[in-house]
């Protein structure tokens, strides 16, 4: 899954209309009706607040009040071409007197989120399985070597009467250590997009 890696605005004019393309990261469903009223307010007076989102299974858009098909769809579009998810993009537009048309709309809109996203970093967000590993300090020397060798770093080693940590692994690894290592508890904490 790709993800941008932080927040974009882009700016442009065209016959005196100005479109303002907003890139925004999303941890949640519920920060789409915050974002979409923080830019009714960060930029009053706009015309129109058209949008597409995906998070997840979920993706929506919106034309507000632009020719149908002429602004969320292309958008939401831009957003699955370019694989991208947990991603929001709202393109406010103040009118400046000049009817674009149809198709002149579409390449706008389309236009301004593309140039937004060639300024955005995209990242790969990965899921990991997670895994808390109990074991002797003696098991711990030779476990960490074999962690080491599979680029896993342990993570919250607490050093007791026994060591626990925590792993991530991209892959299923459970099977794989309780046969090299018999005597380490492990337990599956779940999956983990990081």
């Amino acid at each position: 899954m790709l993800v941008i890696k932080e927040n974009i605005i882009h700016r442009l004019v065209i016959e005196k209309s100005e479109f303002i393309a907003l890139l925004i990261k999303i941890n949640n469903l519920e920060d789409i009706p915050y974002y979409l009223n923080k830019a009714k307010e960060d930029y009053p007076k706009a015309k129109h607040y058209c949008y597409a989102y995906i998070y997840h299974q979920e993706q929506r858009y919106s034309d507000d009040k632009e020719p149908s098909g002429t602004a969320g769809k292309p958008l939401l579009t831009l957003l699955t071409n370019n694989h991208l998810d947990e991603i929001l993009v709202i393109v406010v537009r103040y009118f400046g007197g000049v009817l674009l048309g149809a198709s002149r709309l579409l390449r706008t809109y389309s236009g301004v989120v593309n140039e937004a996203l060639k300024k955005a970093t995209i990242i790969e967000k990965k899921e990991y399985y997670h895994y808390q590993l109990i074991c002797t300090y003696e098991d711990y020397y030779i476990l960490k070597n074999y962690l080491l060798k599979n680029d896993i770093i342990p993570l919250n080693i607490k050093y007791e009467l026994l060591v626990n940590l925590e792993i991530y692994a991209l892959k299923e690894i459970e099977i794989e250590l309780k046969n090299k290592f018999p005597k380490i508890e492990i337990k599956y904490l779940g999956k983990k997009m990081l």
